[in-house]
């Protein structure tokens, strides 16, 4: 399901991708998926909502993505 997301996002088909990234993230979380997975899940569905110049959601989102991994990169997005 990711992948799939990931490739609708690189097609600018974001609301598509909003909708396979939050599938994603509604299944209970797997312990044989890292928290590197699920960070980046939060990103990329960030980046998503960014694009659609929705920023308060995209901040969230990378607000969570940090919660799962400590990485700036995502702290500086939220801000």
């Amino acid at each position: 399901m990711k992948y799939k997301a990931d490739e609708l996002m690189q097609n600018e088909n974001y609301w598509a991708a909003i909708t396979e990234y939050e599938r994603v993230l509604r299944i209970r979380q797997n312990s044989r998926l890292s928290v590197e997975f699920y960070a980046k899940v939060w990103n990329n569905l960030g980046g998503c909502y960014g694009r659609l110049f929705m920023f308060g959601k995209a901040a969230e989102c990378f607000e969570n993505a940090y919660q799962f991994q400590k990485v700036a990169e995502y702290k500086e997005r939220a801000e």
